[in-house]
């Protein structure tokens, strides 16, 4: 797997809450174990801070831009080790290369995503047997509810394409944290 260095999507959120994940009786959406996910899927994000935002595929003027305005808001900015990515409806996407931590970020974890950013982590409901089958895995979390390395990442990525089939193909993102200024 080659290194983490392509801008997926940045994640804006001003009202300082991080989404709680919850569960049904019959589908876990947490699976990890965790109910407090750092992801960067927008939907889970827009139930929790409504002013909350996501820009996939930004370039590197824009992703600075971001940061410089939002300077009080927590960030999240999703990194992959793919250059390019064939998005449905968009074509061959080329991805910028990510300028390295030019502001303070603390490495949050690895979340795995579709295409669109749907987070197989904290975004799909997963059975009992399901969830049985991910402990099985025995899988490391950081504190902020992602896997804690890529080879996690890579071992649940292959997990959810085998069980998600109609969300794949799934990719790992390493998640970038960076904490607004109060």
């Amino acid at each position: 797997m080659s290194s983490y260095r392509f801008i997926f999507a940045i994640l804006v959120s001003r009202n300082g809450c991080v989404p709680k994940i919850n569960s049904s009786k019959d589908y876990n959406f947490a699976p990890l174990g965790c109910n407090k996910i750092y992801t960067i899927d927008a939907d889970v994000w827009k139930s929790f801070d409504k002013d909350s935002f996501v820009l996939y595929y930004p370039n590197r003027q824009k992703l600075n831009a971001i940061i410089e305005k939002n300077k009080n808001a927590n960030i999240l900015i999703a990194i992959t080790n793919k250059s390019t990515l064939l998005v449905p409806g968009r074509g061959e996407v080329v991805l910028a290369e990510y300028p390295g931590d030019a502001k303070k970020t603390v490495k949050a974890g690895y979340d795995v995503t579709d295409i669109f950013g749907l987070s197989a982590l904290a975004n799909i409901g997963y059975s009992k047997k399901e969830v049985g089958d991910i402990c099985k895995l025995n899988l490391a979390t950081t504190q902020y509810g992602l896997l804690k390395s890529k080879e996690d990442a890579k071992v649940f990525t292959e997990f959810a394409n085998k069980h998600i089939i109609e969300h794949a193909p799934f990719m790992p993102l390493k998640i970038l944290y960076i904490k607004g200024v109060k």
